[in-house]
């Protein structure tokens, strides 16, 4: 599965494929799974009187890392990560984030579970 995400004017492709697990380990030596686990404490913590603090409490280096691993599944020509972050000004955390955890969801076969991806209760 992949996608593109526009991160200025740049567009990046990204790919997940089954190997997202074992690509996610070499890549950062964590789980991929466990971060997921994390993510879903968190999202259960979610409402809107809360935001900040919960957000406080994302990885974003899980993000980010996830965010890697993805695009370099796609482009094996891309540099180490901290040389691939720092070709961009900025990176847009919402759209980079639901659009990540969208295709780690897909490509573990994840994708009848619903509401991995936090999301504010009423």
């Amino acid at each position: 599965m992949e996608q593109i995400v526009l991160i200025g004017e740049r567009e990046v492709r990204l790919k997940a494929t089954a190997s997202i697990l074992l690509r996610y380990k070499s890549l950062t030596g964590k789980d991929l799974l466990k971060e997921f686990i994390k993510m879903e404490k968190i999202k259960d913590e979610l409402t809107e009187d809360n935001l900040i603090s919960i957000y406080e409490k994302i990885d974003l280096e899980f993000i980010y890392n996830l965010f890697y691993v993805l695009a370099k599944t796609a482009d094996p020509t891309l540099p180490p990560m901290l040389e691939f972050m720092d070709s961009f000004e900025y990176i847009p955390f919402e759209e980079v984030f639901k659009k990540v955890i969208e295709l780690a969801i897909n490509s573990m076969g994840m994708s009848g579970k619903k509401n991995v991806i936090p999301q504010v209760k009423a």
